[in-house]
């Protein structure tokens, strides 16, 4: 989740947004495109914008990006197909949507944290996994596995226990030395 004012969407989101230069890179990508206009600048969520120019600055061209505005939406940050596999390598995760099955050119942030829905028992905001999406609540579940990294990142028992053993694995590469 991020700090921006929830908003019902249709208001007015400038609030929540920075205008940024386009770079070079992507007004020439899309300059043949019929439905695009020719900006010099765009808004971006100002929680994403870091994270964007980051991306811009290793050349991942962007064609859309939404931090949610803390409502049940899922961020995204949307790429060309042609970077997919950047992305993947960057470590970001694929955002599947259910109106668009089988595509993968949108994944989710990493700088914008998604809690992906409400528990049907009490209404509290559920915790998700960052590496497999698994969800609790932290109301009604039992959360006394789950770990959170350094980062901040919630981390469920499977899956801290797969990264456990890798770091182990490494260490005892590394005691062979």
């Amino acid at each position: 989740m991020c700090n921006c004012k929830t908003q019902d969407f249709g208001q007015n989101s400038s609030v929540n947004q920075e205008v940024v230069e386009t770079p070079y890179f992507i007004k020439d990508y899309f300059k043949d495109d019929p439905c695009s206009s020719d900006k010099s600048r765009i808004c971006i969520d100002k929680c994403l914008v870091e994270e964007i120019k980051e991306l811009w600055s290793y050349g991942i061209i962007t064609t859309g990006c939404c931090c949610g505005h803390n409502s049940e939406l899922p961020p995204y940050i949307g790429v060309i197909t042609a970077h997919i596999p950047v992305m993947k390598k960057l470590g970001y995760r694929v955002h599947y949507s259910p109106c668009r099955p089988g595509d993968e050119d949108s994944f989710y942030p990493k700088t914008v944290k998604y809690m992906r829905t409400k528990c049907d028992a009490c209404g509290d905001v559920l915790v998700m996994c960052e590496n497999c999406e698994t969800t609790i609540c932290p109301t009604c579940g039992d959360m006394s596995e789950w770990v959170q990294d350094s980062d901040g990142v919630d981390i469920c028992p499977d899956c801290y226990a797969e990264l456990k053993n890798c770091e182990d694995f490494y260490a005892e590469d590394e005691d062979d030395d």
